[in-house]
């Protein structure tokens, strides 16, 4: 069963454990890790990613779930507030792609503090017990959720947001001029369609 999971850690040697455990249960066929990334958390709240001595199973991550999750670890989650409609339609965009849910990354956001570091791995595993123990035993917070491509909350809540810049779009729309009509209206129905594309449920 495919899922993405991430480890928080303390400290930079309990992190580099943590990739040598991940490299030994893969190497044993406990899981099987696809991809992965490590980061710390700068004091400034943002992220940044950490080479290591290897490729395996870290490695180029641009454009992946685990890529995405890096992304959206890079600042704190409460980009809702005071987003922008367009910033907002973003994220929920990325969450979808990299195919957790909102919880996860909140969860996950909320844990990697200033100055801690995580490890994230897109995996596949059967049994959650071998993991959970070697990391654990390291000092690491476990994060883990099954990887979904649609999910219907989700999903919900983004056509629930494109709906609500429609609206907002519409009120607008109503006061503009003829030039800023046409452009509103072109984004309007670009929303529109959005919206048709997301609802799948």
């Amino acid at each position: 069963m495919e899922k993405m999971v991430v480890v928080v850690f303390d400290t930079l040697p309990q992190l580099y454990d943590g990739i040598e455990a991940l490299k030994q249960l893969d190497k044993e066929g406990t899981i099987s890790v696809h991809s992965g990334s490590v980061i710390n958390k700068n004091s400034d709240g943002t992220t940044q990613l950490l080479k290591t001595k290897d490729e395996f199973p870290i490695g180029p991550v641009g454009g992946t779930a685990v890529g995405i999750i890096v992304g959206l670890l890079g600042g704190p989650f409460g980009v809702f507030v005071g987003a922008t409609s367009g910033t907002i339609l973003g994220v929920f965009r990325d969450i979808y792609r990299s195919g957790v849910s909102t919880k996860f990354v909140e969860e996950v956001s909320t844990a990697l503090t200033p100055g801690k570091l995580a490890l994230i791995a897109d995996i596949s595993e059967e049994w959650i017990t071998p993991l959970d123990v070697k990391m654990e035993k390291l000092g690491g917070q476990i994060f883990r959720t099954r990887k979904l491509h649609v999910e219907i909350d989700q999903i919900k809540g983004d056509v629930a947001a494109l709906n609500a810049e429609i609206a907002q779009l519409n009120e607008k729309l109503e006061n503009a001029q003829a030039e800023q009509k046409a452009r509103l209206q072109a984004k309007i129905e670009k929303l529109s369609k959005a919206t048709r594309t997301d609802r799948k449920w």
